[in-house]
This record gives C-alpha cells, structure tokens and sequence, in this order.
C-alpha cells in the first residue's frame, strides 16, 4: 500500500509528523510527500521510513506557472491534487493508494481501508 499527502514548505512539518506515523503503522510500505513548491536549499527534506518527496515541477503539470499564478499556496494545493493522483496512479498501478491530508497522524496501522480497498 501506499500513502501520500500533499503539501507547500509551511506544512512540511506536519508532512513530516505524518510520515513518520505512517513508517511506524506501515513500515514495509511507501509514503509519497507531493511537495507544491520548489526545494528550498535552507529546508532538510529528509523523512522518516521509506518515505519520497516529489517536487511538483516533476509531475508534468501543462502550464503549471499560469497555474500557480492564479491560486494562493492553499488554493494550489487543492488545484494540483488530481495531477499528483494521475502521477501516483501511473507509476505505482499495481498498488493500493491511500491519500491523506498532510495534518494527520496515524495511531494504528490502516488494515480496513487496505482490506476495503481489495
């Protein structure tokens, strides 16, 4: 199973937190961070488990500066989100996917939404 958030630099901390409860519930399992917003050299990207952080600009978003530019950071992270499922749904097909907002923790493994989702 997989896991992924989406989330801007200011929320990269929850993100974190998230990934962290997601590598101890599901540690075999991967966990995608969707990072609306470019790398920030004075930012530590670094995650707990086996946890990728994907930089919006590699997802192949059509005009994503036009996009960007007419939405907020909050706006945007909502504007970008069937992008990143298309993305994640590509590249991890024979996968279960499970999306979670970047402001929550996990406090047991997510065995029923795995066992509905077969």
């Amino acid at each position: 199973m997989i896991g992924f958030t989406l989330c801007s630099n200011n929320y990269l901390a929850l993100a974190r937190s998230l990934s962290a409860s997601w590598a101890t519930h599901h540690p075999n399992d991967t966990f995608i961070v969707g990072l609306v917003d470019k790398f920030d050299d004075t930012i530590n990207y670094r995650m707990p488990g086996k946890t990728e952080v994907i930089e919006v600009c590699k997802i192949g978003i059509p005009d994503f500066n036009q996009l960007a530019g007419k939405y907020d950071i909050t706006e945007l992270n909502t504007a970008v989100k069937p992008f990143y499922f298309e993305y994640i749904f590509k590249h991890h097909r024979d996968n279960k996917i499970v999306f979670l907002d970047p402001d929550i923790l996990l406090f047991k493994p997510l065995r029923m939404v795995e066992d509905l989702l077969s």
